[in-house]
């Protein structure tokens, strides 16, 4: 399927994208799915048409965070490319095909606002964007300056505000050694259109790979203040972080994040947390989180985690979480 003709591709010479099309609306249809087992469900859409009364009722939304599992382009940046190797280098059929897996993968989650992880640049992310059509018309993704790196992005039905970047800040490990983020945490302001401000914070913490525990430390820290330091500007907003993080609720780094953030973890209430296989082990290391004092916007028992087989959700290793949250019109 080709582009959307309002989609343009996009340097690669930016480190932060955002993308807007001309047209605001998007479908508000979908049928709806039965409940079923939350790990294999297909998720209902929570979605309705607006009310007449422009901005009169609360706005649910649904938030959720994917990561897609290396979504390359076909171009080889690093000179180690192909199978066995980092950087994959699929054919341009391969590619198509991912992004059609992907897409419709982010069409059944029946969400608003979709953080995905693991996405390399703007061409790998195209064929998900065409396939996606005008379901999510914009987007934001957060580069970093290593060659084939695999970054966030955000996509959403809401007009994008305005988006801030936070690589290479300075970061000090708990035994003082300096560090810095491994992703951009990327920070992306939306218009819901009821007159509050909703906020994301798409982030990818160190892997355990070649692990690095006082690394995810920093960062948890780092992203931890960010986000208390924005809800003190924007106190009216609602904040909501997600991504990859590499670590458990148990782990000192996820301690250390909620700490500084006053953070609370929506899926704590949900049936099965657990994100990725880790052996014969589900870990939850897939998060959204809110701050503590906003707990009242989420919608209780709505977080989820969304799997299509053992391990993951639409041909990843992660599956998917959501989560469900009510805007007050203002």
């Amino acid at each position: 399927m080709s582009a959307p003709r309002h989609w343009r591709p996009l340097s690669r010479a930016a480190l932060v994208v955002a993308i807007a099309v001309m047209s605001v609306g998007f479908a508000r249809t979908g049928a709806r799915c039965g409940a079923g087992s939350p790990q294999n469900a297909q998720p209902a859409d929570h979605r309705t048409e607006p009310p007449a009364g422009a901005h009169a009722q609360p706005l649910r939304i649904r938030i959720a965070t994917w990561n897609v599992d290396r979504l390359f382009d076909t171009r080889c940046d690093t000179g180690r490319c192909g199978p066995g190797e980092y950087e994959p280098l699929p054919t341009e059929a391969e590619l198509a095909a991912q992004g059609r897996r992907i897409a419709q993968g982010i069409r059944d989650l029946h969400a608003d606002v979709v953080l995905l992880d693991e996405v390399e640049d703007e061409a790998a992310l195209a064929p998900v964007r065409a396939s996606l059509g005008d379901a999510f018309p914009y987007a934001a993704m957060g580069h970093t300056s290593a060659a084939a790196s695999i970054d966030v992005v955000v996509l959403s039905r809401f007009p994008i505000v305005a988006v801030s970047r936070h690589e290479g800040r300075d970061l000090r490990r708990p035994d003082g050694s300096r560090t810095h983020l491994t992703r951009e945490l990327l920070e992306v302001t939306l218009d819901p259109g009821t007159g509050t401000e909703l906020v994301v914070f798409a982030a990818h913490f160190k892997s355990k790979r070649n692990d690095d525990t006082g690394r995810r430390f920093a960062e948890a820290r780092y992203t931890g203040e960010q986000i208390a330091a924005r809800a003190k500007r924007s106190p009216e907003a609602l904040i909501v972080l997600g991504g990859d993080l590499n670590d458990t609720p148990d782990s000192n780094a996820i301690a250390e994040l909620v700490r500084r953030g006053a953070l609370f973890r929506v899926a704590a209430d949900a049936p099965s947390d657990g994100t990725y296989l880790h052996g014969r082990t589900r870990e939850a290391i897939d998060h959204l989180f809110i701050p503590s004092a906003e707990r009242s916007v989420y919608v209780p028992g709505s977080a989820r985690v969304v799997r299509t087989n053992t391990r993951g959700y639409a041909g990843s290793d992660h599956a998917a979480l959501y989560a469900d949250f009510v805007l007050q019109p203002r």
